[in-house]
């Protein structure tokens, strides 16, 4: 009984802590928006997301965004992952005027299927 309760405290904990460690892919891509993103190159974001975030999200929208919350936060210096919620990778992004919050959404082709930014937070 004893051997059974402790392999099922291992396999929980090792699951809890899969989800504390930022997976390959939501890496990849949130370095990527980090780069095209401080490029203004906001047609390369674009063209990360999957077929479905375009069609919700097209270009024109997409630069507007980026444009407007450039324009208030400047440049990302710096990307730190925090947690998973809800599927989404979420990050703490320092920008030259504040922080704010990024949740990337990874799609099945390793593409951008949702993408939020949210700030600026005040602590």
């Amino acid at each position: 009984m004893n051997k059974l309760l402790f392999g099922i405290a291992i396999i929980a904990f090792a699951g809890c802590n899969y989800e504390m460690h930022e997976k390959a892919v939501d890496h990849k891509l949130s370095v990527q928006v980090q780069t095209f993103y401080n490029e203004n190159k906001y047609d390369s974001i674009f063209s990360m997301y999957s077929q479905s975030m375009r069609e919700s999200f097209p270009l024109d929208k997409t630069v507007a965004f980026f444009v407007e919350v450039k324009a208030r936060s400047g440049k990302m210096t710096s990307i730190q992952f925090e947690k998973y919620k809800d599927n989404w990778a979420c990050y703490k992004v320092t920008c030259e005027r504040y922080q704010c919050i990024m949740k990337i959404a990874a799609g099945k082709n390793g593409d951008i299927a949702g993408l939020a930014i949210t700030g600026p937070l005040h602590e």
